[in-house]
């Protein structure tokens, strides 16, 4: 039986998965890895290189804080002021929305109330502001993030061994 250590990766790993909203079988999934893994490294095993990198792809955070070479605090600040220029944009384009498209309303109720013709526009450009929504604060269903973190996991590879390759 291999002896557990006491590093800060047991407290980072389930923080980051419970803040996050995750279960075990889902981050297990997400990560590529097995769920009777990831209950190891939560009890403190230490993990390999491998599994680290596919947890730190799947929790979005950066090899360090998996290892615990970084504490915790070094990330919010960034990944915070990420978010907040997030939502200021997506307010922005919610502000612009509104105002041009009551604009356009009151131009079609004005010059022409027999063909609504506003609600193409409302239409095109709302289904683009929901998009930004669900983006901005992360309401894709649970199967779409994994698919996602895949692919980072994956794009993640391939951008290192070109890396590797280059002389």
């Amino acid at each position: 039986m291999t002896s557990l250590s006491t590093t800060q990766e047991v407290p980072v790993i389930k923080q980051l998965r419970e803040g996050k909203g995750l279960t075990q079988e889902e981050l297990a999934q997400m990560a590529d890895i097995s769920v009777r893994t990831l209950q190891r490294v939560e009890r403190g095993e230490t993990p390999s290189l491998e599994t680290s990198r596919a947890l730190a792809a799947a929790l979005d955070v950066s090899l360090a804080v998996i290892k615990g070479d970084s504490a915790i605090p070094d990330h919010p600040p960034r990944d915070a002021v990420k978010h907040v220029k997030k939502l200021r944009g997506f307010y922005g384009h919610l502000a612009q929305y509104v105002i041009i498209i009551l604009l356009l309303w009151m131009i079609n109720l004005w010059n022409s109330p027999s063909f609504l013709w506003a609600i193409f526009p409302t239409l095109g450009w709302g289904i683009g502001l929901l998009f930004h929504a669900i983006a901005v604060f992360d309401w894709w269903p649970q199967r779409l993030r994994g698919l996602r973190s895949q692919w980072e996991k994956r794009e993640i590879e391939r951008f290192l061994n070109k890396q590797k390759t280059k002389p």
